[in-house]
């Protein structure tokens, strides 16, 4: 089971490509665009101040894809 460090560590990966993905399928919509990228900006900023702010009271996070 994923646990929050988990999604911490996934989110400044998943962000921009979710928005990546989102931007693209609003090629003809700029404001669109832009309301996208800016709500992606702040979320990897609020994502990396977590995740900073996770390794300052558990020390390193790390993760283990597929259970191996």
């Amino acid at each position: 089971m994923a646990t929050r460090a988990d999604w911490l560590l996934a989110l400044p990966l998943l962000l921009p490509l979710l928005a990546c993905a989102a931007t693209a399928a609003l090629q003809s919509r700029r404001d669109l665009q832009r309301g996208i990228t800016a709500i992606t900006a702040v979320g990897l900023l609020l994502a990396s101040a977590a995740l900073v702010a996770e390794v300052i009271s558990q020390g390193v996070i790390a993760s283990q894809m597929g259970d191996w």
